[in-house]
């Protein structure tokens, strides 16, 4: 079993401030017999890994997602030696692969609460100090969440959660070396804990900003200035801000694009685990704003 390490991440010398609530994926199977997905005392374990950090947005979703178990592969296909992500989305399963299969034939995916260390965007070992205004945020979204301006990662020193010691951007702490994250992107100046498992990202060079996604399904679209998969390209609506609140696309994270073809920033929304069978929380525009839930619990 793949099991999460907690020991790296010692907690028990960080600042209360400097530890966040995070959801952990488990992948499993059920014990020989059971019929419940839900009784997690019929859990067998395969592997887990850090999803996401609880976010003030979206965490009654959150919440809820933790309360449910998805059906995630066929168990005669699943490598949990692969990038899981990846390796669920090349599999290309139709939306009703699991009906009529046996429960010990299918692998689930549940979810449990944990903490790490970051914030309600970043999981890892350090904060920022923005360059324009010179003030301490967790993350460069905590920042620009609040500020009027926006901070340039590349640009600006962090600070170790551990040893409060400012550097500039690297892996490991220049003092105390600590491992800050796993998943790093030096161009960007980000590091995260999450593995490829939940977090596979493409930089983009136009944007100058890392996407979550894989690289061969990854489209720059030069009139939106932001990143699609290629399906979302192919049908978006070319637009330079967002069909709701009318914040630019370059200035955010992510774009999405709900249907009809709007494009829409990443916090109007919640994303489920699965790519191709989503859950939606968000606002849509037509004629008024309203909002709209599309749930599809699989």
């Amino acid at each position: 079993m793949q099991e999460l390490d907690q020991q790296k991440y010692q907690l028990n010398i960080l600042q209360q401030d400097d530890i966040v609530d995070v959801i952990v994926a488990q992948i499993i199977r059920l014990a020989p017999g059971s019929l419940d997905r839900f009784d997690r005392k019929n859990y067998i374990i395969i592997k887990e890994f850090l999803h996401a950090p609880l976010n003030q947005e979206t965490q009654q979703q959150q919440i809820q997602q933790i309360q449910h178990v998805y059906f995630h592969a066929p168990a005669s296909k699943y490598d949990p030696n692969q990038p899981d992500m990846e390796f669920i989305n090349s599999l290309k399963l139709s939306d009703e692969w699991y009906t009529n299969q046996p429960l010990d034939s299918i692998i689930f995916q549940a979810f449990r609460q944990d903490k790490a260390p970051g914030c309600q965007h970043r999981i890892c070992g350090h904060k920022i100090i923005c360059n324009v205004c010179n003030k301490i945020y967790g993350c460069r979204y905590c920042h620009d969440d609040i500020q009027d301006h926006q901070v340039k990662p590349c640009s600006s020193q962090i600070i170790c959660r551990y040893c409060n010691q400012t550097q500039d951007f690297s892996q490991f702490c220049t003092n105390c070396s600590i491992q800050f994250g796993i998943t790093t992107c030096f161009l960007c100046a980000r590091t995260d804990w999450r593995t490829k498992d939940a977090l596979p990202f493409v930089h983009c060079d136009q944007c100058e900003t890392c996407y979550r996604g894989f690289e061969d399904d990854n489209i720059h679209c030069d009139v939106c200035q932001t990143c699609f998969t290629k399906a979302q390209y192919n049908i978006h609506l070319c637009s330079t801000q967002c069909s709701v609140c009318l914040q630019q696309f370059c200035e955010s994270q992510l774009a999405y694009l709900i249907p009809p073809p709007h494009v829409v920033m990443r916090f109007m929304i919640f994303v489920g685990i699965k790519w191709d069978r989503m859950e939606y929380f968000h606002v849509l525009y037509v004629k008024n704003f309203y909002m709209r839930i599309v749930k599809n619990e699989k």
